[in-house]
C-alpha cells in the first residue's frame, strides 16, 4: 500500500508531463516574478484623513464669496490648495497644515503671510454649511490629537513664509471663547520651510 501511495504522485506527474505541454523560458521567468512579488511584505500607506478635502472646500467657498471679485481684481486671489493632518512617530495626527496660494492682481507684490493667515482664519471661523454632511464647524472636523496649526503661504510658486499657533488657541478663537487680539499675540512665524 505504501508503494501505491508513493508511486501515485509520480505516475500522475509523468502522465501530466507527457501530455505534450512544453514549458518555455518565458513561462519559467514569469512564474519566478510572481514568486518574488509574493515574497514582499505589504507596507501600509498613510491615507488622507477624510476631513482634509472637506476643509479645503469650506475655506475656499468663503474665499470665493460674491464680494471677492473686486478684491481679486485690485488686490489678490487667495486659495487653499491643500490641508494635511501630519502624524507623529506614534501615528497620531498632531500637526494641522494648511497650504495657501496668493496671486496678486496686476502683477503686484501684495502677498504676505500675515494677511493670508488672517483671511484663512476668518474663513475657518465662518464655516459655511453649504455641503451635505458637513460638521457644524471646522473644529469638529479636526482630529482631537492635533496640537498645532501651521499655515504655509506661497506667492504663486514661491514660499513666502509660515505662521503657526497652538491648535487649542485657534480652536478657542473659532468657537468664540477668545478674541482676535488674544489669538493674534499667540501666532508665531516659523523660520524653517515645513513643520
Amino acid at each position: 500500500m505504501k508503494r501505491l501511495t508513493l508511486g501515485g504522485p509520480l505516475v500522475l506527474f509523468l502522465f501530466l508531463t507527457s501530455c505534450g505541454s512544453v514549458i518555455d523560458e518565458n513561462t519559467v521567468y514569469q512564474v519566478g516574478l510572481t514568486q518574488t512579488v509574493a515574497a514582499y511584505t505589504a507596507t501600509p500607506i498613510n491615507t488622507p484623513h477624510p476631513s482634509e478635502r472637506l476643509i479645503v472646500d469650506i475655506i475656499n467657498s468663503y474665499l470665493q464669496t460674491p464680494e471677492n471679485p473686486l478684491s481679486e481684481t485690485l488686490d489678490a486671489k487667495y486659495r487653499v490648495v491643500k490641508v494635511s493632518f501630519i502624524p507623529n512617530s506614534a501615528g497620531n495626527f498632531t500637526t494641522f497644515l494648511i497650504t495657501a496660494y496668493c496671486e496678486c492682481a496686476r502683477d503686484g507684490t501684495c502677498c504676505n503671510v500675515e494677511h493670508t493667515f488672517a483671511l484663512i482664519t476668518r474663513a475657518m471661523k465662518a464655516s459655511p454649511e453649504i455641503f451635505v454632511g458637513v460638521p457644524p464647524n471646522i473644529p469638529s472636523a479636526v482630529p482631537q490629537t492635533i496640537n498645532e496649526l501651521y499655515v504655509e503661504c506661497y506667492d504663486h510658486q514661491n514660499r513666502i513664509g509660515t505662521l503657526y499657533v497652538s491648535w487649542s488657541m485657534m480652536r478657542e478663537y473659532l468657537i468664540g471663547t477668545i478674541g482676535g487680539n488674544q489669538l493674534g499675540w499667540s501666532v508665531q512665524k516659523q523660520a524653517t520651510p515645513t513643520p
